[in-house]
Order: C-alpha cells, then structure tokens, then sequence
C-alpha cells in the first residue's frame, strides 16, 4: 500500500483557495490529491526547503514533512 500524505494548509494557502473560483479549486484538488501520493513531483528550491508544482492554472508551494507524512501548503499562485 502506497503512503498517503496528510495536507495541512497555511493560513495564507487557506485563504487564497477560498478566494478561488470553483474550477481553480478543483485544480488545485486534483494537484493535491497527485502530491498526497508522491510530493516530490514539483521543482525543489534547496535554498528554501520548498516545493513548486504547477496545477492548471497556478502553482502551489509547499513543504514537505517525512516523520509525519504531511505537507504543509505555504501558497497558492493563480495564473
């Protein structure tokens, strides 16, 4: 069985999805539905310790936490 992350959602990330239209948001779930099986499908910043994925129509940033399984949604950008 695959290992499924857990999201959690930075209050930034929470705030701009919401503010989404509904169509954005359904992008964003699918992206983060691919990212809860495998998160480093995205460009990695080293510097920062962060990932980029791309979902039609933006880009979500984001962490990711191995001990817990989680990632933590920092930002989501609507292109």
């Amino acid at each position: 069985m695959t290992a499924r992350y857990t999201i959690r959602w930075g209050e930034q990330a929470d705030r701009t999805y919401n503010d989404l239209p509904p169509r954005l948001q359904k992008a964003v779930d699918k992206r983060l539905d691919e990212l809860r099986v495998e998160p480093r499908t995205g460009t990695y910043d080293k510097g920062r310790d962060q990932w980029k994925a791309a979902f039609d129509g933006g880009i979500v940033m984001y962490t990711v936490g191995e001990r817990m399984l989680l990632i933590d949604v920092l930002r989501i950008t609507a292109l």
